[in-house]
């Protein structure tokens, strides 16, 4: 009887493998942990491939590996755009998670009517505005009743990141997406959250302090 049932399970999981591992007197066998559901993306190669080649252009600025982004002049100038913005290289675990919120945030898309053979670039996903518009609003609805969440702040926040650094959008476009961002990005907790006091009140029990 918990809030989630499939969290719990894996807690469970990694607990008992750990004691496993750890305690030469601990019966049985390790468990297999069951995945997380991943309900929002499809893999990469249901994608045209030019969306495929540009998701790998935009991978390899992330690692750094763009050189010629160094020594590009501002494309963007002439049509009253936006500098796009230097990258820095990001460590491979947040390039992966960088990769996922944007088939994510495709999936989004396809979800809600958009056809998939017509994402050919990642501009695709933020232009015109209406697109990154009808991706919050999925992620709102699905994960949030309507309410910020993590991972809709962390979808805009993609979407935003997107626009400004790898596409170059105005800068009206660019502040449209950071207001929406700062509309769905959830306030800073104030004290411990449920999940951590649930922790702590587990080891404030007689038995779990004896086991300290």
């Amino acid at each position: 009887l918990c809030a989630d049932a499939a969290a719990r399970a894996r807690q469970v999981a990694s607990a008992w493998n750990w004691a496993c591992q750890n305690l030469p007197d601990w019966p049985g066998k390790l468990l297999t942990r069951s995945g997380r559901t991943d309900r929002y993306s499809f893999p990469l190669e249901t994608y045209p491939p030019p969306f495929q080649q540009d998701v790998g252009r935009y991978a390899d600025r992330l690692r750094g590996d763009d050189l010629d982004q160094i020594f590009s002049e501002d494309i963007f100038a002439e049509d009253g755009g936006n500098t796009a913005h230097f990258q820095r290289p990001l460590r491979p675990a947040s390039i992966k998670n960088r990769l996922w919120l944007i088939r994510c945030a495709a999936g989004a898309l396809v979800i809600m009517g958009f056809d998939q053979q017509q994402i050919t670039s990642l501009r695709d996903l933020v232009h015109p505005l209406d697109r990154p518009e009808t991706i919050i609003r999925f992620f709102l609805k699905r994960l949030g009743n309507g309410k910020p969440s993590p991972m809709t702040s962390r979808i805009a926040q993609t979407l935003l990141l997107l626009a400004r650094d790898y596409c170059g959008f105005r800068e009206a476009e660019v502040a449209t997406l950071s207001t929406w961002l700062k509309r769905v990005k959830p306030a800073a907790p104030t004290g411990l959250t449920e999940k951590n006091t649930r922790r702590l009140r587990a080891l404030m029990q007689p038995r779990a302090r004896a086991m300290l």
